[in-house]
């Protein structure tokens, strides 16, 4: 029912405001090629890096506890950079994502956002849903 006002006392919809069933949603979709869920910044680079995680896909962010996904984002792209490792010059992929809140976050890096100085996002999971690309949804 609009509008809803949210635990924060944001206008919203309920199906906005509650990821979790936004979550059921879509990884019960046939819209979905595959999902994963990690914690570990490398293996969220290497799936960026190998193209399993693309522009368009959507995360969700579950905290450990809460039972329920609470956040939901959308990648917007996937930027690569170079750093030095041992000397070496590594490329890397860079996830950049566009959130809602109270006012929009928009073109936000994951790792510097939620990663920091940490491999591990301890007390998260976060969970990526590949979507099928245009045209490539099959019947019903």
């Amino acid at each position: 029912m609009w509008p809803f006002s949210d635990r924060h006392n944001r206008t919203t919809t309920r199906a906005w405001d509650n990821a979790q069933l936004s979550f059921e949603y879509f990884s019960n979709s046939r819209f979905v090629r595959e999902y994963f869920g990690h914690n570990n910044i490398g293996e969220i680079e290497s799936m960026a890096a190998n193209g399993q995680i693309q522009p368009g896909d959507i995360i969700y962010f579950y905290c450990h506890g809460s039972e329920r996904r609470t956040h939901a984002a959308i990648i917007t792209e996937i930027r690569n950079f170079i750093v030095i490792e041992n000397g070496q010059a590594v490329n890397r992929p860079k996830i950049i994502y566009a959130q809602h809140s109270s006012s929009p976050n928009l073109d936000v890096d994951l790792t510097d956002r939620w990663f920091g100085n940490s491999d591990d996002l301890l007390g998260w999971t976060l969970y990526f849903l590949a979507l099928l690309d245009e045209g490539s949804c099959g019947e019903d």
